[in-house]
């Protein structure tokens, strides 16, 4: 598994007894040591837990467990398990510390323990580079029948914190908790629903100034009140598309679905697990498990090369057992597995490396005066059948925002129109399948708005899928 410079790191050393009789009271220590000479501020660790009685049978479950300081995890660290007190005979793997390659779809090693490797208690370490992302969280109230509203705790939302930073390839997270919140009339629970959410959430993106150039995820949190599930339809999250700026969901526990949806929005397609997910991507394990090729043998001496999840959130640690099902299917009780975390890790990397500094959003453009540079602009909001070959247009949001785009080209164009229908000018843009519906494309554009413009078409290759007439937002 790719292991994150910075980031909080455990490392678990297993142990049984080669005699067949309980080893009472044993003990280890970690040795480390960084390859290019730099001095640590302890150079020995003891475990968090001092003593085991190690069992002949118990492999997976006896293990030594060492919180690396934090100036351990950089760079290249070299690292060795001793005893004073037993014989250890180590049983190393000859490929356990190698990550997914997603450019060559096979296994490439993050260290050098790959091939033949001694049986050293030794292992040599690389901790990869990670971006820190900005993410925005936003609240999503919404009206019961009885008139009462609904809207997640402080709680809550420090849960999904917890939830991110536990699951997401990142060793810092940049967080801004925003303090409004997106309001829906009735408890959402449909595809609809979520699409509207998530052009609430993008209007009050683009009021902050955070628009084309802006790298800055968005997320709507709703609370614990999850809708019933046996409903027809019943939706509990959605992306905008894969990848998105704009992502939202329920909090629901062990079934991680902010992580699901947040992974839609860092570009993960469905991973196929109970056969209802639309249009899944590559995966490289069977039956969707986190725990490699073979997480079968997860009680034998061969799950050496068997992957474990480790949730961070709690104390002690939670080991998660490697036949769980990855973070993007929907089968329940599910973990980020390696593959799923090192794409995100790339798409992070990619991301926030396209500016010198992640575009953070004017504070003056939202609580003060407009900057000059600032320009009337719309924001408009739609969805397209991709399979009935139709589209809509469902928003238009006038937006004052400095931050402008470019017409990216691609088969779908908004047109800007004079009362005789007569162009004005035109934006195309492409839009991507949402992942929760394959068939439809949900799509937010900031367009500059246009002078004499009255009406706007929504067109694909040339031909008009919908046509506004006489909008009273464009008018002058």
């Amino acid at each position: 598994v790719v292991l994150l410079d910075g980031r909080r790191t455990i490392v678990r050393a297993h142990l049984q007894s080669a005699t067949g009789s309980v080893i009472q009271g044993a003990k280890v220590t970690l040795t480390g040591k960084r390859t290019d000479g730099a001095p640590l501020t302890v150079s020995q660790l003891a475990p968090v837990n001092p003593t085991l009685n190690v069992l002949a049978n118990a492999y997976r479950q006896m293990a030594f467990e060492f919180e690396l300081p934090n100036d351990w995890p950089h760079g290249t660290l070299d690292l060795q398990l001793t005893s004073a007190t037993n014989k250890i005979n180590c049983k190393e793997p000859a490929d356990s510390f190698c990550i997914w390659d997603a450019g060559t779809q096979s296994r490439t090693p993050f260290c050098t323990n790959t091939g033949s490797v001694a049986n050293d208690c030794s292992a040599r370490v690389l901790f990869a580079s990670a971006a820190v992302p900005t993410i925005h969280l936003i609240n999503v109230a919404w009206y019961d029948t009885a008139g009462k509203i609904h809207q997640p705790t402080a709680g809550e939302v420090l849960e999904v914190m917890r939830e991110f930073e536990a699951t997401l390839p990142a060793a810092n997270i940049n967080w801004e908790w925003v303090n409004e919140f997106v309001l829906m009339p009735t408890q959402p629970r449909t595809d609809d629903d979520f699409i509207a959410i998530n052009n609430k959430i993008a209007i009050t993106r683009a009021g902050n100034g955070c628009g084309p150039n802006c790298h800055d995820y968005y997320f709507g949190i709703l609370g614990h009140d999850l809708p019933d599930l046996t409903t027809t339809g019943a939706t509990v999250g959605r992306a905008v598309a894969i990848p998105s700026d704009i992502a939202s969901a329920y909090t629901t526990g062990a079934m991680l679905t902010p992580t699901h949806e947040f992974g839609h929005a860092a570009g993960r397609p469905h991973t196929y697990c109970n056969h209802k997910e639309g249009d899944p991507g590559f995966y490289p394990y069977g039956g969707a498990l986190i725990g490699g090729p073979d997480p079968q043998q997860y009680l034998s001496e061969n799950s050496l090369t068997t992957f474990w999840g480790l949730d961070t959130r709690s104390s002690p640690l939670v080991h998660i057992d490697p036949r769980t099902s990855d973070v993007m299917g929907y089968c329940a009780y599910n973990w980020p597995s390696d593959y799923t975390f090192d794409l995100i890790r790339q798409e992070f990397l990619n991301r926030f490396a396209k500016a010198s500094t992640t575009v953070a959003h004017d504070k003056a453009l939202s609580s003060g005066p407009r900057a000059s540079t600032a320009i009337p602009q719309l924001l408009i909001a739609g969805r397209i059948n991709i399979a009935a070959g139709t589209g809509s247009i469902d928003s238009i949001t006038p937006i004052t925002s400095a931050d402008t785009g470019t017409s990216s080209g691609g088969p779908y164009t908004i047109r800007m129109e004079d009362a005789n229908s007569k162009a004005i000018s035109t934006w195309s843009f492409t839009a991507n399948p949402n992942p929760e519906s394959p068939a439809q494309a949900d799509f937010i554009l900031l367009v500059p708005k246009t002078t004499g413009a009255t009406q706007i078409s929504l067109l694909q290759n040339g031909r008009s899928e919908e046509h506004t007439s006489e909008l009273q937002s464009l008018r002058h």
